[in-house]
């Protein structure tokens, strides 16, 4: 049996990320900072995902998550927030092994979203 390991490790600054893998073991950690639009996908089993997101613009960050597959499911974001707002949507599909951690600080008049599926 061959195991396929998929590991993924972001610092960025810009505006746009399209992620998408099919593995047996998907991780992904981001380290974000500034004004982004962030789209990942993981499915095949065994998913992980960290996020780290300092906005200090007004331009605010959109993340947009699907973990699908055969379980494992784990996301840790840790969201903080100085003058845009933020927008999260998470979606996680499996029988069993969901998990969400948010830590988050929202400073901002128009607000900040955390919308979390889990089936």
């Amino acid at each position: 049996m061959t195991i396929n390991h998929y590991m993924l490790l972001i610092r960025l600054s810009i505006p746009l990320l399209l992620i998408s893998s099919n593995s047996i073991a998907d991780t992904a950690i981001l380290d974000i900072s500034g004004t982004s639009t962030i789209s990942i996908s993981q499915t095949g089993g065994d998913h992980y995902l960290d996020v780290i997101s300092v906005d200090n613009n007004s331009g605010g960050t959109d993340i947009t998550t699907t973990q699908q597959g055969i379980g494992n499911h784990s996301i840790d974001l840790d969201l903080t927030n100085n003058a845009g707002g933020y927008d999260v949507d998470i979606t996680q599909n499996s029988s069993s092994d969901l998990s969400v951690s948010v830590t988050s600080t929202c400073e901002t008049a128009a607000g900040c979203s955390v919308n979390i599926t889990q089936q």
